[in-house]
């Protein structure tokens, strides 16, 4: 894997039409509020976004999804995985699907991608969304919902 600097990232994301965020299994705060920061973030850029659906989201993380998901990959886009440690650890229906990016802050992430950014010293995934977004400048109140509650349920 090519790891990418933030700001490398930020512009990546920047540079394509179309992205498609996937999640881990059984997913918990830090995977489901990053992807939603993620994707609210990039279209507020006029990007093209959505969150693979997760069969596996609870009702407690399933608003942060509301309207952002899609039931089956886009044909095209940038594949992006937030806070999975592992290739295996992808939802239902993300498994075989090849990621273009990973981000995440787990340490024994073997690099599953072809680029990405692991920090382990980010106390979540949410810290390295945000610092994504941060590049772009801007902000909503959705976005900073979404990272607060990925950030405070993994820390």
């Amino acid at each position: 894997m090519k790891a990418l600097t933030i700001p490398e990232i930020a512009q990546a994301l920047w540079e394509v039409s179309s992205v498609l965020i996937l999640t881990h299994r059984r997913p918990d705060g830090d995977t489901a509020g990053s992807a939603a920061a993620l994707c609210r973030g990039l279209r507020s850029l006029g990007k093209k976004a959505f969150i693979l659906e997760n069969p596996q989201l609870t009702e407690r993380y399933r608003p942060y999804h509301r309207g952002l998901t899609c039931p089956a990959p886009i044909p095209g886009a940038l594949v992006v995985s937030v806070d999975v440690a592992g290739r295996e650890m992808l939802c239902k229906g993300a498994q075989t699907l090849p990621v273009d990016l990973l981000l995440d802050h787990h340490g024994t992430n073997p690099g599953f991608a072809a680029r990405g950014h692991i920090d382990p010293s980010a106390g979540a995934c949410g810290e390295i969304i945000y610092h994504i977004i941060r590049e772009w400048g801007g902000w909503s109140q959705s976005i900073a919902q979404a990272l607060y509650i990925a950030i405070a349920t993994d820390c």
